[in-house]
Parts: structure tokens; C-alpha cells; sequence
């Protein structure tokens, strides 16, 4: 995989204008493919709502994907780990299998990206799989997918199925979301309206991390007036995959 094609549009490849107050060096195009190579198949996660020491959420990791080669983890801070995978298999496996629970909290995953900043980084960016029930079947196509999970978020992959024509039931797309932020409910293609449902994380509080409750009744947030339309919340999941 080309690491500069990795994830779409969550960053330019242009240089900054010159800083006469600052020394600077200019990456090249090869430059930036070289230093990202050896990160492309990388996940950076961290547990939502509890800290675990590194070491320990390591063990749990690795004991939860059973990868087939060897995973490398790296402390990044604040509690977030990038895991660094030898085989693309052992990382799609994670991402389809998804998602995961340390105990009963969350593990927030996502893909690596370039310039990943802990002062700048979203705890409840993730890795999520979504499907669209009930679509037309000349919707398929490839092209118009991209597009969907562009409006959602960041799409990271089409299902292999979703994407030869094989699952007419529904499509399935892995997404990039900000789970922090309302979810996308319905996407328009033309005149068609979609409804988007997401799967596995219909009852987890995003912001303890535990599975039962939504962000708005969680325990240990403080009370604060919560705006929600619950016509849209109700089309927003699926129970599981």
C-alpha cells in the first residue's frame, strides 16, 4: 500500500510558505514516501474512559487479535498506542473484526496518518464499519462508495464483497468517524436517500467508554442540558454485525 494513499484528504502534501524566523527543510515527494512506508500498516489506539498501564494493554492487544506475526507497540503518550503490524492480514482482521473491548471499555481505533499530533488528536477518532441497508443495486459502484464514505468520514476500505457486486442485501464500508460528533444519519445519491447504519457501538458511552449507556446518561459526566433528535438516534445503529 502506498502510505500517501492510505487515508483521503485528512492532509495536504504542500509546503508551508518559508519562515524566515525558523530554519526550515523541505521535504520532497520521495522524502514524504519514504519516512511514511514504513508506517502505512500501522493502528494508533487507546482505551476510552480508563488508563491501563502500556505494558498491560499490550498483553490484552495481542491476546484479543491473536495475530499470526508480530505486532510492535509504541508508547506515544497519553496513553496512546501505535501498533505497528508485520502482516496486512493481521490488520484487516482488526479493523473487520472490530470492535474491541478492553474489559468493558472501548478501544478507540484508527488507521496511522502522517503528522499525528497528541495536542491535536480526537480520543473517539475511530475505525468503524457501516452498512446501508436496503440499496439499489446501481448504486454499486465504486466510484459513488468513495464518495458515501467521504461524506461520512474518512473511508479507509470497501468490503470485498460490497465492492464485486456479491452482497445485495446491503453495502459495507469501513469509515474514519469522529464519534465525539453527531453521526451521519443519511447520505443523498441523486434522488436516493440513504439511511446509515453503524454497527457494533449502539450502546457504548463515549464518554467512560463502557457498553450500556449512552454519552448523555453516563454516570460520571456532569449534568449539562444534551440537544438530540431521537428520530435520528434510532436510525443511527445496528445491534451488531
Amino acid at each position: 500500500m502506498d502510505p500517501c494513499q492510505s487515508l483521503q484528504d485528512c492532509y495536504s502534501d504542500d509546503e508551508e510558505d518559508e519562515d524566515s524566523s525558523c530554519p526550515s527543510i523541505k521535504l520532497s515527494l520521495e522524502d514524504k514516501a519514504r519516512i511514511r512506508k514504513p508506517w502505512a500498516q500501522s493502528l494508533i489506539i487507546k482505551v476510552v474512559g480508563k488508563s491501563f498501564a502500556f505494558s498491560y494493554t499490550m498483553a490484552r492487544v495481542r491476546s484479543l487479535w491473536n495475530p499470526s506475526d508480530a505486532i510492535i507497540g509504541i508508547d506515544l503518550g497519553e496513553h496512546f498506542i501505535l501498533i505497528k503490524f508485520k502482516s496486512d492480514l493481521d490488520l484487516n482482521n482488526v479493523l473487520n473484526k472490530g470492535p474491541w473491548f478492553l474489559g468493558p471499555h472501548f478501544i478507540s481505533t484508527r488507521r496511522w496518518e502522517p503528522g499525528f499530533q497528541l495536542s491535536l488528536a480526537k480520543v473517539l477518532t475511530s475505525a468503524v464499519w457501516v452498512r446501508f441497508p436496503e440499496f439499489p443495486v446501481e448504486i454499486y459502484d465504486k466510484v459513488l462508495l468513495q464518495k458515501m464514505g467521504a461524506k461520512i468520514g474518512t473511508l479507509l476500505k470497501i468490503d470485498v464483497q460490497t465492492k464485486n457486486n456479491a452482497k445485495g442485501r446491503y453495502a459495507h464500508l469501513c469509515v474514519q468517524v469522529d464519534l465525539s460528533k453527531p453521526l451521519t444519519a443519511w447520505v443523498k445519491v441523486g434522488k436516493h436517500r440513504q439511511q446509515v447504519a453503524y454497527e457494533g457501538i449502539s450502546s457504548i458511552c463515549f464518554h467512560c467508554g463502557v457498553v450500556g449507556h449512552k454519552l448523555q446518561d453516563c454516570p460520571q459526566k456532569s449534568p449539562q442540558p444534551v440537544q438530540t433528535d431521537e428520530g435520528q438516534f434510532g436510525k443511527w445503529m445496528l445491534a451488531g454485525r
